[in-house]
């Protein structure tokens, strides 16, 4: 019996393979090596040039491939928690650069140059702490539960603390753009050079078996998607029911989709 094998060669067009080099090349530009990165805590003080080149170099020759860094509030915020478990004594420290101003940008900015010239790639936590939230967002474009329009919800560990910071409405892009212009504008030197990734934290939103997530008009637009009126269980306790939590929860989806995810990524 004659056994014949027969290879099939498929050979790219000269057109394909230039786009899979080009697609292949963005897709290695975005961090120069493979390495481990790690998340880089600034607590709230004077941040100075020499101390981020021995941290940097510290990190590179420590064979870490690169930074996020993440703004947050100044020891001294917790300082009892710091003296009784730690040992440690935080003095009232009010020498941090405030918050988005250009004597902050340009340090930020030094960083990531700094950083470009080692070889080290630096990502940037896009706001201070979590959940996300501005010293500009209005009462407005807060965070919103159901049953309660009173609710406020501050962020009070912030780079900025002791002042504070108000939640961002989640699902409404309005609230997002109204949050990430000066943010975005304050660090447009810093995210020249290599390409940076912008992180966001998590969305930690005080809820309670009742106070679901809310904005005006969801009610309205559940309505119209499902036919039935959800009012009368989130008056009961929508945990109740689960079913329609389900589609209250397909139509939360959308809402923080379209009010937040989308905006972020533009």
């Amino acid at each position: 019996v004659a056994i014949t094998s027969l290879a099939f060669v498929v050979f790219p067009s000269c057109e394909n393979s230039e786009v899979y080099k080009a697609e292949e090349a963005q897709q290695l530009s975005f961090y120069p090596s493979s390495k481990p990165c790690t998340r880089w805590w600034w607590f709230a003080t004077d941040i100075n040039e020499e101390d981020i080149k021995h941290q940097l170099d510290w990190a590179k020759e420590h064979n870490f491939g690169g930074v996020e860094v993440a703004w947050v509030y100044p020891l001294y915020r917790y300082q009892r928690m710091y003296a009784r478990s730690y040992g440690r004594n935080y003095q009232k420290d009010t020498s941090a650069q405030e918050w988005l101003s250009p004597e902050w940008s340009e340090i930020v900015a030094f960083t990531k140059a700094y950083s470009d010239s080692i070889g080290l790639s630096c990502d940037f936590t896009f706001g201070s702490a979590w959940p996300v939230a501005g010293s500009n967002i209005t009462e407005e474009h807060t965070s919103k539960i159901y049953g309660d329009s009173m609710f406020r919800q501050t962020l009070t560990f912030a780079w900025c603390w002791p002042d504070t910071q108000m939640v961002i409405n989640h699902l409404d892009s309005n609230a997002f753009r109204l949050f990430s212009e000066p943010v975005g504008n304050a660090l447009q030197e810093a995210l020249k050079g290599s390409k940076s990734a912008l992180f966001t934290d998590s969305w930690e939103i005080k809820l309670n078996a009742t106070n679901k997530i809310w904005t005006p008009g969801f009610d309205t637009v559940f309505l119209n998607k499902f036919g039935y009126d959800i009012i009368p269980y989130m008056e009961a306790g929508l945990d109740s029911f689960p079913d329609v939590r389900y589609d209250y929860m397909l139509l939360l989806d959308e809402y923080v989709t379209d009010g937040f995810y989308k905006p972020y990524v533009r």
